[in-house]
Order: C-alpha cells, then sequence, then structure tokens
C-alpha cells in the first residue's frame, strides 16, 4: 500500500485516523496471505504489523482515550477481521535521535521522523509492550478474551543501537528460546 505523503506527514487526529484505518485495512488483505502461507506450513516473518499502527497512529490520537488500554481495545475491534496473529514479536527499540541520525544517513527521511513524535511513538511502543506481556492481562484492563493477548505468546523488546550483524544474532538466539 502506498500512503499519500501529506497524510503520513500529517500530526493531526482526523488523518491518524484515516492512516490507522488504511493501515488496518491492508493489514487484513496481508493477514489473509499470511493465514494461507501458515496453513501451509509456512514460517513467515513480517516487519511492522498491527502494533506498528498501536504505535504511530496512537501517538496522535492517545489523548482521545482514558488510558493506552483502551487505545489499544479500539485497535483491537478496528482490526478484528485480521485472520493471522504474531505468535512473537521483536520490538526493535532505539532512541529516537540515533533513528534520525540512521534515517538521514540513508537519506530517507519521511513525514513520520520527527524527534517529538518520535519519541511519543517510542514511549507508546514501550507502553504496549507493558501491557501485553502482563500475564492474562494482569492489572491492564484487559481480560483473557481479547484476541491479540489470547495469540500473541511473547514479546521481546530488542535493544536495536547495537550493531546490524549483532542484532540478527539477538534475534535468532530469541527464536531459538521460543516454544
Amino acid at each position: 500500500m502506498k500512503v499519500d505523503e501529506n497524510l503520513a506527514g500529517s500530526r493531526d487526529a482526523k488523518s491518524a485516523y484515516e492512516l490507522l484505518v488504511k493501515f488496518t485495512e491492508d493489514r487484513v488483505m496481508h493477514s489473509r496471505i499470511v493465514k494461507e502461507k501458515l496453513d501451509n506450513g509456512y514460517v513467515v516473518i513480517s516487519d511492522r504489523y498491527l502494533l506498528s499502527s498501536a504505535a504511530y497512529q496512537g501517538a496522535l490520537i492517545r489523548d482521545d482515550y482514558g488510558s493506552t488500554a483502551e487505545l489499544l481495545r479500539f485497535i483491537l475491534l478496528l482490526s478484528s477481521p485480521i485472520e493471522a496473529w504474531p505468535d512473537m514479536v521483536f520490538l526493535l527499540d532505539i532512541d529516537p535521535e540515533i533513528s534520525l541520525e540512521r534515517i538521514r544517513a540513508r537519506n530517507e527521511v519521511s513525514g513520520f521522523e520527527d524527534l517529538a513524535y518520535l519519541r511519543k511513538v517510542r514511549n507508546l511502543y514501550l507502553e504496549i509492550a507493558r501491557l501485553l506481556s502482563a500475564p492474562d492481562g494482569e492489572n491492564t484492563g484487559f481480560g483473557t478474551g481479547q484476541t491479540l493477548w489470547n495469540n500473541l505468546k511473547r514479546i521481546e523488546i530488542v535493544d536495536s543501537s547495537i550493531r546490524r550483524k549483532d542484532l540478527i544474532s539477538r534475534c535468532i538466539s530469541l527464536l531459538g528460546q521460543s516454544d
């Protein structure tokens, strides 16, 4: 899916909701392909799935909800048509300043790359990880009836400020520790 650069660079709630719907639609379509592959015995590795939308668009609409858990409830409801959920998520955590340095070095800055915004996104990602890591929704306001919480077995926060080779080795090691 190609997102309008003007929409991607916008920092208003209306555009954030529009992007959330567009990205969710894309993820629903993608999940059908993933489910078919999984049903045929493939291992699927994907980047920027639902949690990406929750963090990036959620950073702009978070104040419309009483808590991060309420924001995630809304996003889960919107995402209910998704047919394949991850068993494991790697949250590649990095200081936004380091991230921006790397992006600028590649000359790939987009409308999403703004330091203050990226700090909000990172904080929301880490809060989402905390909520997802709580056993059976403990202290999060979630019970065990939420699809994502039932199916997501593990979320790993990985320091991605390290060298790419070391980051890959770390992720492979964590995969080896999975059920």
